[in-house]
């Protein structure tokens, strides 16, 4: 909703004081409304905006993404045609919206970006007075050195992504060649992939400032304990 007032404003004094044929052209600058969090210093970012139709988008994307991640939307349909350039050592994605019924478009915005972390934290606590029993804490040490983060949905995976091997077919014939007898089979598979996530946890809103390390309680158990004592 804060984005929506925002690009309202925005338009609004592009009316006030451009001319006429200036008055479809947007800018705005793309920052987390979700994340999911890998181990390995890389993040899955979308972001939702909304613009109306047939105006013309130049959206500033963050320094720390992989341009080749980006996957852009309008009302749930990929767009067709969409351009990335560098200039004054930013990475600005262009576009322009459909011009279809509606006065209004849902945008959304998915990629990755490093330069953000998490690592999980463990303590056990033993006292005297109850030798029986431990207290676990799980915590979450999210390592922030460049974001901005305000009210952000977060999830941490406990997973890595693996840049260096994408998802991919990696079979020479076809399903139709193989079933017209070109070839007994395929004779390599579906590769592993790039994604490994074994757990998934969700911190609901997330707020952070650049150069911060967040620490979040995930978990906190009493367990069962025995205390041995060994001499040498």
């Amino acid at each position: 909703m804060k984005k929506f007032a925002v690009l309202l404003l925005l338009l609004g004094l592009i009316t006030l004081f451009v001319p006429i044929q200036a008055q479809d052209h947007i800018t705005y600058t793309s920052q987390p409304d979700e994340l999911l969090i890998f181990l390995n210093n890389i993040a899955f970012v979308r972001d939702h905006i909304i613009i109306p139709t047939g105006t013309y988008a130049a959206v500033t994307l963050p320094s720390q993404i992989y341009p080749d991640t980006l996957v852009l939307r309008e009302n749930g349909e990929r767009v067709s045609e969409y351009r990335l350039r560098t200039s004054g050592g930013q990475m600005m994605l262009t576009w322009e919206s459909a011009s279809l019924e509606g006065d209004l478009r849902e945008v959304t915005l998915d990629y990755l970006i490093s330069g953000i972390s998490w690592q999980p934290k463990y303590d056990m606590w033993l006292t005297d007075e109850n030798s029986g029993i431990v207290t676990l804490d799980f915590f979450a040490e999210i390592s922030n050195p460049t974001l901005i983060l305000e009210s952000v949905t977060t999830i941490l995976a406990a997973g890595h992504v693996d840049l260096s091997s994408p998802i991919g077919l990696q079979a020479r014939v076809t399903s139709n060649q193989f079933i017209a007898g070109y070839e007994e089979g395929a004779s390599e598979q579906l590769g592993i992939g790039s994604v490994d996530i074994q757990t998934l946890y969700t911190l609901g809103d997330v707020d952070s400032q650049p150069g911060e390390t967040l620490y979040r309680r995930l978990a906190q158990e009493s367990l069962p304990a025995r205390r041995v004592l060994l001499w040498n």
